[in-house]
């Protein structure tokens, strides 16, 4: 009954770590979303830049002085937020992973020992059994089945890290008669979390865009408006120019 207890509060506490940490970096993210587009209308204002000669064109472009706020506000939030859940991750990684590589770290001189006295050892054909081998009485049963199993996953899972071939290509019993345990440090067992971290990333860069893609659309969109009324309107002067300079042609003509 402890133990269920203990992990309901460890679940809960991961959950009230995501769900705050979501809350603020969303919460500044909205807010700096907003300020940036304050400040943008603002800009936008003074120069005119959504004024339109056309009344229903400069209607529909006006709407951005309160959809570009809004889009800058909702684009914040979303990327405040998995930024936040982002964070919390790597720091869960760095966390858990920690325990992990200390007891890798501490457990390289008894793994030393082990490979010195039973992977060498001719007799055993397998890496199940120098696990059995290195002690007999430990073996039988169904808890000592289980944990031969377990020993021999975590000897596998050990080739995969410090092997530069992997565990699943070579005999592991001639890969761990091949490695030098001396020169393993703990640098070597940082690959675990750099390896987590990078899944974590690529995991959370499409949260990123799919969030971001609606925004830079509309952010797209508006750009090209502005661009498409400046050259509309240059080639509305050009063409006053143009019909001037014939009327005056005409008028000296005359």
């Amino acid at each position: 009954m402890e133990t269920i207890n203990a992990y309901i509060q460890d679940f809960a506490y991961i959950i009230s770590d995501l769900l705050s940490s979501i809350f603020l970096y969303g919460l500044g993210g909205g807010i700096m979303g907003f300020i940036i587009g304050c400040m943008i209308i603002r800009r936008a204002k003074k120069r005119g830049t959504f004024h339109r000669s056309n009344a229903l064109w400069s209607f529909v472009a006006k709407c951005n002085y309160l959809v570009l706020p809004l889009a800058f506000l909702t684009m914040g939030v979303t990327q405040g937020g998995i930024y936040g859940a982002h964070n919390t991750a790597e720091g869960w990684i760095e966390q858990t992973t920690t325990p992990i590589i200390d007891y890798a770290e501490n457990y390289l001189p008894q793994m030393q020992s082990f490979c010195n006295t039973h992977i060498l050892d001719k007799s055993n054909a397998s890496l199940e059994d120098a696990v059995i081998a290195s002690n007999p009485s430990a073996a039988s049963g169904m808890k000592g089945s289980i944990m031969t199993s377990f020993n021999v996953l975590l000897l596998g899972s050990f080739l995969d890290v410090v092997s530069p071939t992997g565990g699943e290509i070579a005999e592991p019993l001639v890969l761990l008669s091949q490695i030098n345990l001396a020169k393993l440090d703990r640098n070597t067992f940082e690959i675990l979390p750099a390896s987590m971290r990078a899944a974590t990333s690529f995991y959370f860069a499409g949260f990123y865009w799919a969030f971001f893609v609606p925004f830079g659309m509309y952010f797209l969109i508006m750009v090209s408006e502005i661009i498409l009324f400046k050259l509309l309107t240059k080639t509305t002067q050009s063409s006053s120019t143009s019909d001037d300079y014939y009327v005056s042609d005409d008028l000296n003509y005359v």
